[in-house]
């Protein structure tokens, strides 16, 4: 079993988060941990196509439903100052803030 999982800038590249985010807490100890780093919700819809982007970012309540639904409490969601900053072949560009979230793992599910 695992104390901690970390998921950097991937979450937005997984066509399911919710089966992962379940994963997760199986593999975890009785109270590990999960971290995710990503993107807030952008409208660069070219990096669907250029990056293999599947989802355009999240927003914060998004991401805390699918941790609570999937047994995870103790939900901590910071909205950095910092930037992803991507531009496309055509010149777009997208400057998404990054987030941080960690959780506890809480009840079975």
């Amino acid at each position: 079993q695992i104390d901690i999982v970390t998921m950097n800038m991937a979450l937005h590249h997984i066509h399911d988060p919710i089966l992962i985010i379940r994963e997760i807490h199986r593999l975890l100890n009785e109270e590990g941990i999960i971290v995710i780093s990503d993107v807030m919700k952008h409208e660069g819809e070219w990096a669907k196509k250029e990056m293999h982007d599947v989802w355009l970012g999240f927003d914060q309540n998004q991401i805390e439903e699918w941790l609570e639904t999937n047994g995870f409490i103790e939900i901590d969601f910071i909205e950095t100052k910092y930037q992803a900053v991507a531009s496309s072949s055509t010149g777009d560009t997208i400057n998404p803030n990054i987030f941080i979230v960690t959780a506890r793992k809480g009840k079975k599910i």
